[in-house]
């Protein structure tokens, strides 16, 4: 990788269910030698349930907004210095 990706702090990677994000964020990071993270996971991890049941329970608008103080929490750390592909 070219020094100027090096230095660069975090990269997002988004798209619709299923296209594979998850599986290309994980090669990339592995080939930078950096963490991956998945918000679904990390979604998943802090609410206690799969993301279907916060759809069905709770409904999208709820789903959304969760997902976005996630993301929230997540770019906070890249811009705090920690490298990550986050999908």
């Amino acid at each position: 990788m070219g020094s100027r990706l090096v230095r660069t702090p975090g990269i997002y990677l988004t798209g619709f269910m299923g296209s594979g994000i998850s599986t290309i964020g994980l090669l990339l990071a592995v080939d930078l030698g950096w963490p991956f993270a998945d918000l679904d996971a990390d979604i998943e991890t802090a609410e206690g349930c799969p993301i279907m049941d916060l759809f069905q329970h709770r409904g999208e608008a709820e789903f959304r907004r969760i997902e976005h103080e996630a993301l929230k929490k997540r770019v906070h750390q890249v811009h705090c210095g920690a490298p990550v592909v986050l999908d």
